[in-house]
């Protein structure tokens, strides 16, 4: 029986496990590569722990991190080929070290505080390029808006998920509210949330009447 090509067999591989709900984006495109590698070498009959290291250690921008992530990549295919091919071999997990490293971050020193002048002209020239208009009881959008902005966004998601009290603690800490009840305040800050909250209130009036 003729063996199926490399490329069939990454091609059925991804379809059964995209079947399972895998999305494997990243990891398709790094098989069908590996299957392009096998078939550009010639290579003929079962694969062997020399072809795949060969694969693993060919990467355009090599390093370990790229090598074990391959590894990591091909763990899940050899296993699937070896229910057909029981001399497939398969990578072991580390071969190459970890997949996945922390870089470490920048971390940024005190430095020079900004003048509030510098800050509030900085803020109204980029407030008259984007163009905002008033809409509360200000002249004009004042930086600390953006605090009832982030604080509006955050409940709306809260409520979205159903978790409007779990969210609105967090965000009094956050925040620096003395009371939660001034984090509440804020449902009546947008339509959004407020019909929202009518909706939620109508259903609890509903299921308490029954």
């Amino acid at each position: 029986m003729r063996r199926p090509t490399m490329t069939k067999q990454v091609e059925e591989y991804l379809t059964l496990r995209r079947a399972m709900g895998f999305d494997l984006v990243g990891e398709g495109y790094q098989l069908h590569a590996f299957a392009r590698f096998v078939e550009e070498t010639g290579h003929a009959g079962p694969l062997t722990t020399d072809l795949l290291l060969r694969w693993v250690q060919a990467a355009k921008k090599p390093g370990p991190v790229t090598a074990s992530r391959r590894v990591e990549v091909l763990r899940p295919f050899l296993k699937y080929c070896r229910q057909f091919d029981p001399v497939c071999p398969v990578l072991p997990l580390g071969l190459c070290g970890p997949a996945h490293r922390r870089i470490p971050p920048h971390i940024y020193s005190g430095g020079l505080s900004v003048p509030p002048r510098t800050v509030h002209y900085t803020f109204d020239v980029l407030r008259q390029q984007l163009g905002w208009i008033a809409r509360g009881g200000h002249p004009q959008p004042r930086i600390h808006d953006l605090r009832h902005t982030f604080t509006c966004r955050a409940l709306l998601r809260g409520q979205q998920e159903n978790r409007l009290d779990h969210v609105a603690d967090a965000i009094a800490t956050y925040v620096g509210h003395a009371k939660v009840s001034d984090t509440y305040w804020y449902v009546t800050a947008i339509p959004e949330l407020m019909g929202i909250a009518s909706d939620r209130f109508s259903r609890f009036s509903s299921e308490g009447c029954r």
